[in-house]
């Protein structure tokens, strides 16, 4: 008797382990690395502008999910301290969760957020071209790396991170315009 339970437990335990294994050794599924987001920007490009709010909040909601449990909840938290106008602790708490994971690319878009509202576009920039760097499909990082580029006068700048922006989300109404705006302003000049 005591036997079969020994073999039941061994059964168990054998198949907990594999499940922990295959946990670790496959990529998270979470933030900018989630397979889901392939087929929801290719929805989100081929399909019709008034199905495009939902598809855009599902991204978000998959960008705003880290791999970890942990850094979710420092995030939310520097989120709501964000809201608040606490620029400082959602600083601090946003620098703390990109040490746990540097590769979180909306980290670094709401980072850029908070710093820019805090004065420090330097800041923002590098924050947001991280976020780029990290995601290149970054609509929301690419929008407001053009707003940053146009409060500094680099009308190709901003114009070119229009155009990243609007190659991942081309339902954007104020980027469309915006981009077609300084595609006049830009015309003539040496890309």
């Amino acid at each position: 008797m005591a036997r079969g339970n020994c073999h039941l437990s061994a059964s168990f335990g054998a198949a907990l382990m594999a499940a922990l294994l295959s946990c670790l050794a496959g990529p998270a599924l979470a933030d900018q690395y989630d397979a889901r987001l392939d087929g929801l920007f290719e929805e989100l490009q081929a399909g019709a502008a008034d199905d495009a709010p939902g598809r855009i909040d599902r991204i978000r909601r998959i960008w705003s999910d880290s791999p970890s449990d942990s850094v979710d909840l420092i995030y939310a938290r520097a989120m709501a301290a964000a809201e608040a106008g606490d620029d400082a602790l959602a600083q601090a708490l946003l620098d703390h969760a990109l040490a746990l994971t540097p590769h979180f690319a909306e980290a670094y878009v709401l980072r850029g957020v908070v710093r820019r509202a805090d004065g420090d576009p330097e800041g923002a920039v590098d924050d947001l071209l991280r976020a780029v760097s990290l995601e290149p499909r970054h609509f929301i990082a690419s929008r407001m790396l053009a707003d940053l580029s146009l409060a500094k006068g680099d009308k190709r700048a901003a114009y070119d991170f229009l155009q990243q922006a609007l190659k991942a989300n081309p339902h954007d109404a104020g980027a469309l315009a915006e981009a077609r705006r300084l595609a006049r302003d830009v015309e003539g000049q040496e890309i």
